[in-house]
């Protein structure tokens, strides 16, 4: 029997591109899916145009913005599939997307998750292009700092074979529900509600924590090449910066949550050292550069307690046997 897919679909005020997005979805040639979308409270016609033009789909209106881990999170804990697709509003995928990152998490069995070939592209009304890499996976540095690899790059990989990286953005990121489940558990958060993206993030970083945990617990994250699909930028991702405050505030506070949480004694000495060292340097430039974003300190600071709960409840599973892959930028 073919494994069971859900599409996991959050959309917040996306009805200048949702439709394009639902056409990629219905092109899919992996039959055995289904999709589930949830709004988060749009203030435009969204939810009415995903009602429209795929009315087979599961559609949950939100009466608040529960933010991206907490919509997945209500989605991923309302199916019973094999596999899901956690994707963004703002991507489109080639036919056989879900279908190679089935293919190649079935026959791996030590795969966690597994991500294609995403191209940056300006919008999803215009035509598609593979001109530019947006990200092939998430790599981790030694001063704790993850980023898309290949993010920028002018070429194409299509021909490789697949390769594990250390997490996959969840941008167009296929799950494997019993990896979820198993890191389900080690969120930290109460007994009786399941987090597979830490909620405490809202939004930003999500991702690579839940990265960080499923690699901890042994499992592998699969860049599979012949998988495309292309992604809107909306921001422009930069090592200390991006172009909006709010973007900024929030990353840079989920960035400090990630490292406080993820950070273990099985990680070397120089990988603690280059992490205060990174963060040092990053408060001097924030000072001089960017004050602003140094308004979320405070913030920071009254959530620490819970990161520092949840880090113990990691780091006292049994787990966190298996240092993270630190790599340079690919």
């Amino acid at each position: 029997m073919r494994a069971t897919v859900t599409i996991s679909l959050v959309t917040y005020n996306s009805a200048d591109r949702i439709i394009n997005c639902l056409r990629s979805i219905r092109s899919q040639t992996y039959s055995n899916c289904n999709l589930v979308v949830l709004d988060n409270a749009s203030s435009d016609d969204t939810a009415a145009i995903v009602e429209k033009h795929a009315p087979d789909a599961e559609v949950i209106r939100e009466t608040r913005n529960t933010g991206f881990a907490a919509a997945h999170n209500r989605i991923i804990g309302r199916v019973s599939s094999d596999y899901i697709l956690v994707l963004n509003d703002d991507c489109a995928l080639e036919p056989d997307y879900v279908a190679a990152l089935v293919e190649q998490m079935e026959q791996y069995r030590d795969a966690g998750s597994a991500t294609g070939v995403l191209y940056r592209i300006g919008s999803l009304t215009g035509g598609f292009t593979r001109d530019i890499i947006d990200t092939l996976g998430l790599c981790i540095n030694h001063s704790f700092y993850t980023g898309n690899i290949g993010s920028g790059a002018r070429k194409s990989l299509a021909t490789r074979d697949p390769f594990i990286v250390f997490g996959v953005s969840a941008t167009a990121a296929l799950y494997r529900r019993e990896a979820l489940e198993q890191c389900a558990s080690l969120s930290g958060a109460d007994a009786n509600v399941k987090q597979y993206f830490d909620e405490q993030f809202f939004i930003y970083k999500e991702d690579a924590d839940l990265a960080a945990r499923l690699y901890r617990s042994g499992w592998n994250a699969y860049c599979v090449p012949k998988a495309e699909g292309y992604h809107v930028r909306s921001t422009k991702s930069m090592r200390f910066s991006r172009n909006v405050s709010w973007i900024n505030q929030i990353s840079y506070r989920n960035h400090l949550w990630f490292v406080f949480k993820n950070i273990a004694a099985v990680d070397s000495i120089r990988t603690h050292l280059t992490v205060c060292a990174y963060e040092a340097v990053k408060v001097f430039y924030l000072l001089i550069c960017e004050p602003r974003t140094l308004r979320v300190l405070p913030d920071f600071f009254k959530g620490l307690p819970l990161i520092i709960k949840k880090r113990k409840k990691i780091f006292s599973s049994g787990i966190s046997y298996r240092a993270l892959p630190f790599s340079r930028w690919i």
